[in-house]
Formats: C-alpha cells, sequence, structure tokens
C-alpha cells in the first residue's frame, strides 16, 4: 500500500500564490525561468512511480531541495553576467557555455532573419554544430539571448538525476543504498556546478542514467513500453550529444553485460568462454575502427592513420588546446605504447585534478571535493566486490559503461579540468559503488529487494 507524501496544501498554495503575484514585477529576462521552476516543482510528483512507498518522501524533498540549489546558484551565475552586454560573459560563466551560448545566438539570428543556414559552412565558437547548438538556438528563437533558460533548464535535467539515480541503485543494490546515492548525487559539488551552465554534460549524465535504468529492467524481463522509449530515446539523445564515441560504448559495454551477467556464461566450457572474449574483442575493434574512419573523416587531413596513431593525435589535440594539460608529450603511436600508458591512463582519469595542479579559482574550488573523493574510493571498492557476489546480473552494465569510459577518458583526455568534469558521466554510478561498499560491503549479503518497485 503506497503512502501518502505529506503536503501541506496551503504552504503550496502561498508559495504558488506568490510566484503569481510576483510575475508582472519580473524584468522580462525571467519570465520563461519562473515556467521552468515552476514546471520543475510540480514534476516532482510525477516522479515517485515505481519507488519504494516509504521512501516517497524523502526522495520528494530530496529532489526539491536539489531542484532549489541548482536554480539559486543559477541565478547567481547570471547576476555575475548582467553587467555585460547580451549576457556574453560571467565570473561564474563556463568558457564552453558562453561559446554554446554565442554559436546558438548566430544560429537563431538567422532562422530569425529567414537566412538559410548551412550547417557546412557556418562554424560557431563552440567548433562544432549538433544537437546541444540546435537546441539552444530552438530556446533563443523563442526567449532571445537568455543564458538563464538554458541554465534552469539544466538545473531540472540535474534534479531529474536524483530520482533516475535512486531508481538505478534500487535496482542494482536495494533501497538503503539507493537513497544514500540519491543524496551524493543530490548535493556533490560539481553535479551541481555543471547543472548551473549551459553545458551538455548534464543531459549526457541524465541520457545515460535513463540507459542503465532502462537496460536493467529489460535483461530483468520487468519492463514495459516506457522503459523502451528510455533505452532508445536516451541511446538516440547520447549519439546526438557526443557523435559516435557515446553510443560506440554502448555497442561494447551492453553485449558484455548481457554475456558476462548471464547465467549460461557459468556453464559454458573454458574454450568457449576463450572464443566469446575473443569475438567481443573482435567487436570492439571492429567498433573502434568504425569510429576512427567517422573521425578521420570529419575531422582529420590524414587518410593513412592507424588506430593508434588516431589515438595519439587526437590526445595531442586535446591537450594543445586547454590549459592544466597532463602528461602532454606522452606517445601513443604504437599498440605497445598504448598498452604501456593505459594502466597510467586510467589513474588519471579517476584522480584528476591533482593538488599541485591548482592554478586558478576554479581549480582551488574541486580540490576539496577531490579530496572527498579520494576518501570514499575504498568504499567504491568494497561495494564494487560486494556487487560481483551478490548483484552481478544487475550492475554488469553499470560496471563496464563505467569502466570503458574511464578507458576512453585515460587515452583521449589529456586535460585536467576536462576530466574534471567528463568524469561527471560516471559519478552517478560511482556513488552506487560507494553506498552498497557502505552498507553491504563488510561480507554480507542482500538484506532488501533490489527493485525500487518490489517487482522483482
Amino acid at each position: 500500500m503506497s503512502m501518502p507524501i505529506p503536503l501541506n496544501r496551503s504552504r503550496s498554495l502561498l508559495l504558488f500564490g506568490l510566484c503569481a503575484a510576483g510575475i508582472p514585477l519580473l524584468p522580462p529576462f525571467g519570465l520563461f525561468p519562473l515556467g521552468i521552476f515552476c514546471v520543475g516543482m510540480v514534476l516532482g510528483f510525477f516522479l515517485l512511480q515505481g519507488v519504494f512507498p516509504e521512501d516517497r518522501p524523502f526522495l520528494l524533498h530530496l529532489y526539491w531541495a536539489g531542484f532549489l540549489i541548482r536554480c539559486a546558484l543559477s541565478l547567481i551565475c547570471f547576476t555575475s553576467a548582467l553587467g555585460h552586454e547580451e549576457y556574453t560573459w560571467g565570473f561564474l560563466m563556463h568558457n564552453d557555455g558562453v561559446g554554446y551560448s554565442d554559436g546558438a545566438w548566430q544560429i537563431a539570428l538567422r532562422w530569425r532573419s529567414g537566412i538559410p543556414f548551412d550547417p557546412d559552412t557556418f562554424i560557431p565558437e563552440s567548433g562544432t554544430i549538433g544537437l546541444y547548438d540546435y537546441w539552444n538556438a530552438w530556446i533563443y528563437f523563442w526567449t532571445g539571448r537568455n543564458p538563464l533558460v538554458m541554465f534552469f533548464l539544466n538545473s531540472l535535467l540535474g534534479a531529474l538525476c536524483i530520482p533516475v539515480t535512486y531508481l538505478v541503485a534500487g535496482l542494482v543494490a536495494g533501497r538503503r543504498p539507493a537513497r544514500t546515492a540519491a543524496l551524493f548525487t543530490a548535493f556533490w559539488p560539481s553535479l551541481i556546478l555543471w547543472s548551473t551552465q549551459n553545458l551538455k554534460d548534464t543531459p549526457i549524465c541524465l541520457a545515460i542514467l535513463l540507459y542503465v535504468y532502462a537496460f536493467i529492467k529489460v535483461r530483468k524481463m520487468a519492463f514495459g513500453p516506457l522503459d523502451v522509449m528510455f533505452l532508445c530515446g536516451s541511446a538516440a539523445v547520447l549519439y546526438l550529444l557526443r557523435g559516435v564515441i557515446l553510443p560506440q560504448l554502448c555497442l561494447i559495454a551492453t553485449p558484455l553485460a548481457l554475456i558476462f551477467a548471464s547465467s549460461a556464461w557459468h556453464r559454458r566450457s573454458r574454450f568457449a568462454k576463450i572464443t566469446i572474449i575473443l569475438m567481443m574483442c573482435g567487436l570492439s575493434l571492429f567498433t573502434m575502427g568504425r569510429l576512427s574512419d567517422w573521425l578521420r573523416s570529419r575531422y582529420l587531413d590524414i587518410d593513412d592513420l592507424t588506430i593508434s596513431e588516431w589515438i595519439h593525435y587526437s590526445r595531442k589535440d586535446r591537450t594543445w588546446k586547454a590549459g592544466s594539460t597532463i602528461f602532454e608529450k606522452a606517445d601513443l603511436s604504437s599498440p605497445g605504447r598504448i598498452a604501456g600508458f593505459l594502466p597510467l591512463g586510467i589513474l588519471i582519469a579517476l584522480f584528476a585534478p591533482f593538488p599541485w595542479q591548482v592554478a586558478n579559482f576554479s581549480q582551488i574550488s574541486a580540490i576539496p571535493e577531490m579530496f572527498i573523493f579520494y576518501f570514499l574510493l575504498p568504499k567504491a571498492w568494497r561495494g564494487f566486490w560486494w556487487l560481483v557476489r551478490y548483484r552481478w546480473r544487475e550492475a554488469a552494465l553499470m560496471s563496464f559503461f563505467s569502466g570503458i569510459i574511464l578507458v576512453f577518458m585515460g587515452l583521449f583526455e589529456g586535460n585536467s579540468g576536462t576530466i574534471f568534469r567528463h568524469r561527471s558521466m560516471i559519478l552517478c554510478f560511482y556513488f552506487v559503488l560507494v553506498a552498497a561498499g557502505s552498507l553491504y560491503g563488510k561480507g554480507q549479503g542482500p538484506t532488501t529487494s533490489p527493485s525500487p518497485s518490489g517487482r522483482g
């Protein structure tokens, strides 16, 4: 029997009454953000289907708290830009977000003027044109150049990561770890920061969570049409936001999870297992080759690159474009050198940015979070082994996906600041491991059903 969500109706009416009364007092750029804020607050009531009934009040209040914190920081970031023409720049606005905003406004102006737009000849300041640029441009077409709208939209998407993390953790590890993982997601500093900027990291993070959640439901044969829609829709969003890189990871990680998490795997002979592993290695090399061909045709003028040379030049290209470089002279031009560098690259992907790399205020602000991240690593490791022992079928895709992303980051990312931001793609899975390691990591087995909905 589901528990009703305790809600003071008079306080709710008072809140929405104040919002309605304040509409005439708002400046023009505040109308659309207010609408997003109201939608986000009401949306919380519809996000609690399928969770443990006794956790619904907790999750609703946690979602509201996370959303309000993100909206408040968005207002602070936007206020830092009020003194600049067209709100193009502010002390707390990320450089990439400014590039997205500038490029989207140029596209929106062309649409408003009826000028034909050719993506092959127009290169915005963000460097490429993708779904996120068009999404920005479509918003600006209707609202004008108003970064606060994008800040609030990303704040809403960042807040939605909280209940989805709860659902993933509930399916994988049970109710108690799900609560802990949701708490980390709601109040982790960098996740809050990226949610309040005009960056595509937050939509990507939410799409990855939805993909893994829907995959686990399909894998457990406890899915409905909505789960299939989440699976297909999130994969499409990943393809449109990150080119072909993340979909290629899905192509590698999903079959691995299906094979190694199946009960039939444990009944196979050693020869069959070796054959399957070799086939998966071949699939991985094939997808890497297709990815190399795509990137070569799109970005590079060199026609005769091997996969290892492509990795080498891609890392160098990402290294020289920004500061905070790390191992910028690493030579990855041969398979042997890649294999030798890979363990170090994974460690860099896990631990960067390092305290001795501090050079500005934004890097200083990341150091306390990194110390907490380091402190939680033993719990995450313990939680991983607990999941391998008790919940491997549910945790397989999450584990493979996180591991492959770390490998890609270790090989391709040579900038500690970029690593710090891109690691948000797997931070929520890290919180699931930490929660499982904190609660169940001392040898005891599971004590609750892994399904938040209680359907098995």
